[in-house]
């Protein structure tokens, strides 16, 4: 039987990578635990559009957040993201590659 909740489940985790600042942010704590003002410097966000990206993510509980003193420091709660991130990359570079030989194809038919 389908689940619809299940589904709904998987929506709203999809809907938070469904941003490229979202993803960056992923991508670069996968590297290990950043500071606020690190994350600032490495994706050159403004801190207003970097707090509502944060909240999103740690809303669904894809990034977890420590305070030390007046830093918080964050760093990714599901670490099998890298291993979806892997796949994604290996799904985009299998479509270029099919998207490449197509326009090989065309450019050879177009000479």
């Amino acid at each position: 039987m389908y689940d619809k909740q299940v589904y709904r489940m998987q929506y709203e985790f999809f809907k938070a990578l469904a941003n490229p600042m979202r993803l960056m942010l992923l991508d670069v704590l996968q590297e290990g635990e950043k500071s606020v003002s690190d994350l600032l410097e490495l994706t050159g966000s403004k801190k207003a559009n970097l707090s509502q990206h944060l909240s999103a993510l740690r809303e669904r509980g894809l990034i977890d957040a420590r305070r030390d003193g007046r830093s918080v420091y964050y760093s990714v709660s599901k670490p099998k993201l890298s291993k979806l991130f892997d796949e994604v990359h290996k799904i985009l570079v299998e479509s270029l590659e099919a998207k490449s030989s197509i326009l090989k194809q065309l450019t050879k038919m177009a000479s």
